[in-house]
């Protein structure tokens, strides 16, 4: 492509066309409920000259920009696609550990002091709430399996550290 600009191109307008186009394209697909089908979301050869008026430039010229614009797209259209569908989870289970933890710290530290006050032994899982109770007590079938699950595992990790170090 470069090379059929004599080298003077400082944007591959190409690829970066495709990969914006393959990322329109796959959230599209992927909000409408789409399956996943790169072969048919990318565009024809004659589809792409006409969308960019290839037909202006030389055939060589032509020929090399519907090539990388077609890498482009598959790069574009599969980052987003990927993106979307598993960057909801990964937030929602980084956000109920980080949450679990907080709140575990909190209660463990808690349940050593007053453990410790009223003269007990020191035992965290006379304390320690079960999945069921962590569940019900912080309202966690409101959320996602995803959170819930990193929500309950924090807690359960961090209630056990922090009431051994209080």
């Amino acid at each position: 492509y470069e090379a059929a600009m004599g080298g003077l191109a400082d944007v591959d307008y190409a690829n970066e066309l495709g990969e914006k186009l393959g990322q329109s394209y796959a959230l599209a697909d992927y909000y409408d409920g789409r399956d996943y089908d790169l072969e048919d979301a990318m565009p024809s050869d004659r589809s792409i000259s006409r969308m960019y008026d290839l037909d202006r430039m030389d055939e060589t010229y032509e020929d090399q920009f519907i090539i990388e614009f077609k890498e482009g797209f598959r790069e574009g259209y599969e980052n987003a696609y990927e993106k979307s569908l598993f960057e909801p989870p990964r937030i929602s289970m980084t956000q109920g550990l980080e949450n679990g933890k907080s709140i575990g710290a909190a209660v463990g530290n808690s349940f050593a002091e007053k453990d410790y006050l009223m003269k007990n032994s020191m035992d965290y899982e006379r304390d320690l709430l079960r999945d069921s109770e962590i569940i019900e007590r912080y309202r966690l079938d409101l959320g996602t399996d995803e959170y819930k699950d990193a929500f309950v595992e924090g807690f359960r990790s961090e209630f056990y550290m922090s009431y051994n170090k209080a």
